[in-house]
């Protein structure tokens, strides 16, 4: 039976599960790109392309497709449906919202549309409707690296990586690191890798002086899994500190995965990331001195951030095995990792 995977964009880490689900499924797949802005032209598509045959729907971004989903069960030539939850729309302090998710998942129910959750949202999730919604661990993108590189707390190299806009903390990371630097006397260096909307690109070049400290490198595109295992093999520590942040982190898992220390705030999802690792020395705050604090607890420290036991455990759970598994339901070959 055909599975056709419905996502919102090209590229990011829809590219690379599409990729991962192909790999895996021994059953045949198709994807297609439902623009928001084109829903009424997309559902007509995606629903003339099963009317000879029941396909199996996946919607890797169901914030934004959840609607799309519905609609397709009701009108369309439709087997099996799943609804992938990205983050936002399971996680909000507004009782009026949890009340309204609550009375979407009751119609999810009744149309038999599977919703998934992309790793825990928030603990509410659980009040809300523990048993009608599965949770999928967010899986590793990238080749784990041949050798475990040393995890080094203290340190002189810093990368920031993904889509760079003002969620990403820039201009506050950069002033952290720079006082951190000049605490402890050493010149740094930050590679700001991936492609930038124009104000956070102003901020960049503003900061990017010749005798600045830290230096700048800053590549301004999208770039390859094989450019960022580079990045990752060179820096010292990650900073993944995102401004109101409810879902997963894969430059977090990325980070883990060579075995570096990362700096993220630890709220929603990514507060479970914190607790299951271990992991304590973290700003509280998207702020250059909360920023400048963690790394100077960071140096301080004489243990790493996460214990290897931490560490495996966390990547074990996050095979892009496991993930097939969970989304689709199949059961690829299992191919055994070493971390």
């Amino acid at each position: 039976m055909l599975t056709t995977l419905i996502y919102p964009r090209k590229n990011g880490h829809f590219k690379n599960y599409i990729s991962i689900i192909e790999s895996h499924h021994n059953k045949r797949t198709a994807s297609q790109l439902v623009n928001k802005s084109k829903l009424s032209q997309a559902l007509f598509s995606i629903s003339k392309a099963g009317t000879s045959e029941k396909s199996n729907y996946i919607f890797l971004h169901a914030e934004s497709h959840w609607f799309a989903a519905i609609l397709l069960r009701l009108f369309g030539h439709t087997n099996k449906i799943s609804l992938l939850f990205y983050y936002g729309l399971l996680n909000s302090p507004s009782t009026t919202r949890r009340l309204l998710v609550k009375a979407l998942l009751e119609i999810l129910n009744i149309l038999d549309i599977e919703p998934l959750s992309l790793e825990n949202p928030t603990e509410d999730l659980v009040k809300i409707d523990a048993n009608n919604t599965k949770m999928i661990f967010d899986p590793i993108l990238l080749s784990p690296p041949e050798t475990i590189p040393p995890h080094r707390p203290s340190a002189s190299k810093f990368l920031i990586a993904g889509y760079i806009d003002n969620r990403k903390s820039i201009v506050e990371s950069i002033n952290g690191i720079h006082n951190y630097s000049k605490a402890h006397n050493i010149k740094s260096h930050l590679t700001i890798l991936g492609q930038q909307d124009k104000r956070t690109q102003r901020q960049i070049a503003q900061k990017s002086e010749p005798n600045s400290n830290p230096t700048i490198k800053s590549v301004n595109e999208r770039f390859s899994d094989e450019q960022l295992h580079q990045e990752l093999t060179k820096t010292d520590i990650v900073l993944a500190i995102y401004k109101n942040h409810a879902g997963s982190s894969s430059m977090v898992i990325n980070a883990i995965l060579h075995n570096k220390p990362v700096l993220f705030i630890a709220e929603n999802t990514l507060q479970i990331f914190s607790k299951t690792l271990g992991i304590s020395q973290l700003p509280k705050h998207p702020t250059e001195e909360e920023i400048a604090r963690a790394l100077n607890s960071l140096a301080r420290s004489t243990k790493e951030q996460y214990t290897q036991t931490h560490r495996s455990s966390f990547l074990a759970k996050r095979t892009p095995e496991a993930f097939c598994r969970g989304l689709t339901g199949h059961q690829p070959p299992i191919k055994q990792e070493i971390y």
